[in-house]
């Protein structure tokens, strides 16, 4: 699947379909439900790379605690539905299963998958050293697990964080991963703090808000 933040369809394609997006899902899953019903039609979804898009993301879910309350319940509404569509209820019920534990592992500080290597706060993007020539995968994510994760594919024995890619990041801690893609090989894990706000951060990210001090009697 691709994101559904710019999708071009024929004509002929969506009369096919007979309708674009199932409303049964109110935040997220849509375009998964979208790619997956065109994949039934023995056609093919295709990423033209050569592409610019501005996208001004995060607008219907908020980030941090801002997403946890009204686009949370929706995020999960719209998830039991995919999962019961495709899987039955049987699958719904593991789907959901599997949300609460992982929910219940960060709310403890979950185990790390891999012994992250520290880079601190960083202004700049972030440069990875792999040591070898490889094509290879680097997926960025917000938490530890990379349950929920962003990847693109490179080759070379490093990779450095595309700028404009960058620029949109929130302020924020980050967790990224490299993979070799022949050997399924864990090439490296690093984390770091974006300490520059991003182009849509709406305030400062809570870690990098000194705390205050209260002043005591003179």
């Amino acid at each position: 699947m691709l994101s559904g933040c710019c999708v071009f369809l024929r004509r002929e394609v969506i009369t096919r379909l007979g309708f674009l997006m199932d409303n049964r899902f109110p935040l997220y899953f849509e375009d998964t439900d979208l790619f997956r019903r065109i994949a039934a039609l023995g056609l093919r979804v295709v990423h033209q790379v050569r592409a610019e898009v501005l996208h001004h993301w995060s607008r219907s879910s908020g980030i941090g605690a801002a997403f946890e309350g009204e686009p949370r319940r929706r995020q999960l509404i719209a998830e039991a539905e995919y999962f019961q569509k495709y899987y039955g209820k049987l699958g719904a019920r593991l789907a959901a299963w599997i949300t609460k534990k992982g929910a219940e592992w960060g709310a403890s500080g979950g185990k790390r998958l891999h012994v992250c290597r520290e880079l601190g706060p960083l202004a700049a993007p972030p440069r990875l050293e792999f040591g070898r020539d490889c094509r290879f995968v680097i997926e960025v994510g917000l938490a530890p697990s990379w349950l929920l994760s962003a990847g693109l594919v490179g080759e070379g024995s490093e990779w450095t964080c595309p700028l404009d890619t960058w620029e949109w990041w929130f302020e924020g801690r980050y967790f990224l991963r490299a993979i070799d893609l022949e050997t399924r090989e864990v090439l490296g894990a690093w984390s770091f703090l974006k300490c520059v706000a991003g182009r849509n951060d709406p305030l400062p990210h809570p870690e990098l808000v000194a705390p205050a001090h209260a002043e005591g009697p003179r």
